[in-house]
């Protein structure tokens, strides 16, 4: 492999931030270090390179501590600020989401009874209305947030967004306006596609110009995102390529120096999207390619990925951990390694059809493990979709940009510039209501197979020189690693196997035996994160779902559509479901695996000697307390994705 300067400071960074929140929140293991340690075995040369192999160890031993440094300085910052307590708070709206009655406000520029204070603060309103750049202010009670416990990127949602407080009101006054620009251009667009679009339309719109897909329906949404395009809801590589290219081309007479507006443009761009980590990194790549074309040098697209990762995590290092960032980069990182080789593989097909099987298929085998990771399943239809979308794209979005850039200079003409852009916008919801194309994989999760794939998608690539043998070898041993990997996360042979959900008030506990799975629930969980935790972690026919919760109606018509054989109560209630088949039972079993009502909101699971209580009551988020026969010899059990023996 040639040395790159910029991808090793990448990796050594990430792997510092990386270790770094594992030793400081818990989850360290030895297996942590592994790929740090076989990233620099990638570096080792021949015997007479001792000395050059060991610099390049001890170089990569401070890349892996600035990391740190950086996480660590990040971390503190998180935890300045005032305590948990009763302000006068103020603050500037800079995202607004709409709920069940009630909007959840993202509010940045705060300050607590006249004292400023970084971070951002989630509000939820009731009865008040907000819009983005208004100036907010209210008396409350300002919670301060913990820090995560744990490396899981959906427990480090707060930490990644630089959320720091949380507080409920309904009695926000609006005391101004911002005075960002990009605030204000935000708002003015969200006016904009307010006035002169409606429904869906407004939606799709606001999504495609902002990356704010809070304001797209539900289900359109779930399409877009079964159907493996969701990429167009998220200003990335793709949106700023095209406004870069676009201001680029037609800054000709300008000769070297388009370079300038083309950037400016697409920076204020990226201001209007919030500076999201997917259009900062594809701005920071145009402009290294832009200006090494403008000086006449040569161009490397891996060490511009890493130059722009580099940049990224030394500022906001937690951005490791969101899936945004891991996409993004991990979309690059395939192309660069595994484009040219499919390309090659590809060479007697026409040229248009190479160059896009190619670059899919590159980014797909890299993006596979992080998609099933964070969403649970992988869409079968994306690379076919994307062959329509992607060229549409390139001619919608600067359209639509153009037209709402137009009417916010000609108020008077935007009914009439719009209008063809909403004409367009309807043909695509026409579209994607239709036909049906979101049928995915599901049903499995990757575990420590995700990082075996990893590895092996470096370790095979062109970038590495290797024989033939040599590679066939390392592919047999990484599929062998894999294969143990998958069967060990997924496959039940004894007792049961128990995955966790808890989102604010709702929880869902599934348990899965050799012989099936049943899900446990309580009132406030919903339909769709049902079915997401069975999709994420088992497949076929859900055997039976138990009912933990006083507010036995709701419950049950939440499990009366996830098509269970049984539904188990402890207690009879009217429900109005006249089809569903409801059991009334204090104790049963289930795919041979005991349950038993301790009460309305308390269950006991017992498998193999072993029993573990499920408590809802009164509590935030799941809890669990462990009973063990200490006959077993000090038996030691794991609620989370662990087992019962």
């Amino acid at each position: 492999m040639n040395f790159r300067p910029l991808v090793f400071a990448a990796f050594g960074i990430a792997a510092g931030i990386f270790l770094f929140a594992r030793i400081t929140l818990g989850g360290f293991s030895a297996l942590d270090l592994l790929f740090p340690a076989l990233f620099c075995l990638f570096f080792v040369r021949r015997p007479k390179e001792a000395a050059r192999s060991v610099g390049r160890a001890a170089v990569f031993l401070l890349l892996i501590l600035t990391g740190s440094f950086c996480m660590s300085c990040y971390l503190s910052s998180y935890q300045s600020g005032v305590p948990t307590g009763d302000y006068e708070i103020s603050g500037t709206v800079s995202s607004v989401s709409e709920g069940n009655g009630y909007s959840s406000v993202l509010l940045c520029d705060l300050s607590f009874d006249g004292v400023s204070s970084g971070g951002n603060l989630r509000l939820t309103l009731s009865g008040a209305t907000a819009e983005v750049g208004d100036i907010l202010r209210f008396r409350g009670e300002a919670v301060r947030l913990a820090l995560p416990d744990g490396t899981d990127a959906g427990e480090w949602y707060e930490l990644i967004g630089d959320i720091r407080y949380e507080a409920r009101s309904s009695s926000a006054e609006i005391a101004g306006s911002s005075a960002s620009p990009f605030l204000r251009l935000n708002a003015a667009v969200r006016d904009l596609l307010g006035r002169t679009m409606t429904g869906e339309e407004y939606g799709l719109a606001l999504a495609l110009l902002t990356g704010n897909s809070q304001s797209v329906d539900d289900g359109l949404l779930q399409a877009v995102r079964e159907g493996g395009i969701a990429h167009i809801f998220a200003v990335s590589g793709l949106h700023i390529g095209i406004l870069f290219s676009a201001v680029y081309l037609a800054g000709r007479p300008l000769g070297r120096w388009r370079v300038l507006p083309a950037l400016a443009v697409s920076w204020f761009y990226c201001g209007l999207c919030a500076f999201t980590v997917s259009s900062v990194r594809a701005l920071v790549m145009c402009a290294s390619a832009a200006l090494f074309r403008t000086f006449g040098k040569k161009y490397d697209f891996l060490e511009s990925i890493s130059f722009a990762a580099v940049c990224l995590l030394i500022v906001r290092p937690a951005q490791f951990f969101a899936v945004g960032f891991r996409l993004s980069f991990g979309a690059c990182l395939g192309m660069a390694l595994f484009s040219g080789q499919f390309s090659r593989a590809l060479r007697r097909l026409p040229a248009f059809l190479r160059s896009y099987l190619s670059v899919s298929l590159a980014v797909q085998i890299f993006t596979f493990p992080i998609l099933i990771q964070s969403f649970g399943y992988y869409s079968v239809w994306g690379m076919a979709l994307n062959f329509f979308v992607i060229p549409a794209l390139g001619v919608v979005f600067p359209a639509i940009l153009a037209c709402a850039a137009l009417s916010l200079i000609f108020p008077a003409a935007a009914s009439v510039l719009m209008l063809c852009p909403e004409s367009v916008l309807a043909l695509l919801v026409w579209m994607f209501s239709s036909v049906d194309l979101t049928y995915v994989i599901a049903g499995f999760s990757l575990g420590a197979g995700g990082t075996v794939w990893l590895i092996a998608c470096v370790a095979l690539s062109e970038r590495f020189r290797m024989t033939p043998r040599g590679r066939a070898a390392t592919a047999c041993v990484f599929c062998a690693l894999f294969a143990m990997c998958m069967v060990f996360e997924n496959a039940v042979f004894a007792g049961c196997k128990i995955s966790v959900y808890s989102e604010g008030e709702s929880s869902a506990v599934l348990i899965r035996s050799p012989s099936g799975s049943t899900l446990v629930i309580d009132g406030d969980v919903t339909v769709r994160e049902c079915e997401d935790l069975f999709r994420r972690n088992a497949c076929g026919t859900l055997s039976a779902v138990i009912v933990l919760d006083e507010d036995i109606v709701d419950a049950v018509n939440t499990a009366a559509f996830l098509r269970a054989e049984r539904i188990y109560l402890c207690e009879y209630a009217e429900t109005g479901l006249r089809e569903t088949e409801l059991t009334i039972a204090c104790t049963f079993t289930v795919d041979g695996v005991t349950y038993r009502y301790e009460s309305a909101e308390k269950l006991m699971i017992v498998a193999e000697g072993s029993a573990v209580e499920v408590d809802f009551e009164g509590l935030p988020a799941m809890g669990a307390d462990f009973f063990v026969d200490e006959s077993c010899g000090g038996l030691i059990l794991r609620l989370k994705d662990g087992i019962i023996r």
